[in-house]
């Protein structure tokens, strides 16, 4: 299969090397040209592409002809901008991909940044109703939905949670720290090889999959403080101390569905 990777990040990058493996032919893109050289040594054709809010830069037709798969993973960067200029990149990318019907297969990794943080850890799964308050300035949820209302059965979307891995780790921002909101809050953690499995038996799987919105949230149940302290230990850092005064906000991201669906046991 001939499968596209938009955007070879800290995601992007391993899941183009692990298609590879599985003997695809890949092609991913980058921003920067110095990481040209870095996809070419994986194996993977590699392209020069960005996607701004007035044009796409780089040759994207040479990337997108032929493809059977696309999957897209650009970052929205909607906390150091406007939320708008992130929606016209959507539009601007959707209006080429409907120029590429051929692909049939598109996954595109949201967040589980949708959801809305409560008092009482509100509980969401992917059959989820989003209510007018919650539809209400989400641009994620709107791109989702752009999105889907375009491309229609071409489209999965798959929700990540906190993006972790052997060489990141939130709790190394956190070393020292006295005041960590949220102790009691859940932790949703997207462990990085979880999202590239389930990257992968969305695309083998795609045409049996009725459902458009999948998660790949671990299923550990445990607080932020029991996750923070742990890691912590495990990296020999700096005690923390959290803030047990304010009042709490967090949620719970269930998976259970898209483990089911794709049959996939997250350890």
């Amino acid at each position: 299969m001939k499968i596209g990777v938009l955007g070879c990040g800290w995601l992007g990058l391993p899941l183009t090397t692990h298609l590879k493996n599985e003997k695809n032919k890949v092609s991913g893109t980058t921003t920067q040209q110095e990481k040209l050289s870095l996809l070419e040594n994986e194996g993977i054709k590699a392209f020069q592409i960005e996607i701004t809010p007035k044009l796409i830069k780089g040759d994207i037709g040479s990337f997108l002809e032929n493809l059977d798969a696309l999957i897209i993973d650009f970052p929205p960067r909607i906390r150091s901008r406007s939320s708008d200029l992130f929606l016209e990149e959507m539009n601007l990318l959707i209006n080429k991909l409907n120029q590429y019907k051929k692909i049939q297969k598109i996954i595109y990794i949201s967040s589980t940044s949708v959801f809305k943080d409560t008092e009482g850890f509100k509980t969401y799964d992917e059959a989820y109703l989003f209510s007018d308050y919650e539809r209400k300035d989400n641009p994620l949820l709107k791109a989702e939905n752009l999105l889907l209302e375009n491309l229609g059965k071409r489209l999965k979307v798959l929700r990540c949670g906190g993006l972790i891995g052997h060489d990141r780790h939130p709790v190394k921002y956190l070393s020292g720290r006295k005041d960590i909101a949220n102790p009691d809050a859940p932790v949703n953690m997207t462990y990085q090889k979880d999202a590239i499995l389930i990257c992968q038996e969305l695309i083998n799987n795609f045409d049996k999959l009725e459902n458009y919105v999948f998660h790949a949230v671990h299923p550990e149940e445990i607080s932020r403080k029991e996750f923070y302290q742990k890691a912590a230990q495990d990296f020999s850092l700096e005690k923390l101390e959290f803030d047990h005064q304010k009042k709490q906000k967090g949620k719970r991201i269930l998976s259970t569905h898209t483990l089911n669906q794709l049959n996939i046991e997250m350890k």
